[in-house]
């Protein structure tokens, strides 16, 4: 590793301390190598969206919006990702159950107790806005390098 990529490995630990230390976000690891290596924790959302009451169909219907939300490539660029994964994570992903059905919105963080949300998400309804969009863009970014953590 370059003088540059260790420098900046200690800058990225002391991020991920002061996220577990001051913010009380569950650090998931260090993604590099990890065969499955997603932005999304589809289990840990799926689970959490199941103990909402969210049926299958609307689960798998929003887990897949939420993963090409947060693709790139084909001129999509990192910003243009990042504004639409944290406009689902903020309001929401509208699905529908089948054909003909009307919209419903599937909810990814529940904004009303975010105390209780145990989604792989911001729990701390204080920062939760202000900083949302810093976890997605860590783990867009540097998924595929380093570490994601919640």
């Amino acid at each position: 590793m370059s003088n540059v990529g260790q420098i900046e490995r200690k800058a990225q630990n002391r991020v991920v301390q002061m996220f577990q230390d001051e913010l009380g976000y569950r650090y998931l690891g260090n993604r590099q190598y990890r065969s499955d290596n997603s932005n999304i924790e589809q289990e840990d959302s799926t689970a959490w969206l199941e103990k909402q009451g969210v049926s299958d169909a609307l689960i798998t219907r929003a887990m897949h919006r939420l993963t090409q939300a947060a693709a790139l490539g084909e001129g999509r660029t990192l910003y243009e990702a990042n504004r639409e994964v944290y406009g689902m994570l903020r309001y929401g992903v509208k699905v529908k159950e089948g054909a003909g059905e009307q919209n419903q919105t599937v909810r990814l963080i529940d904004w009303e107790n975010p105390e209780t949300t145990t989604s792989p998400w911001p729990r701390r309804s204080r920062y939760s806005g202000m900083l949302l969009a810093v976890p997605t863009w860590w783990c867009t970014s540097s998924a595929s390098r380093s570490g994601c953590w919640n």
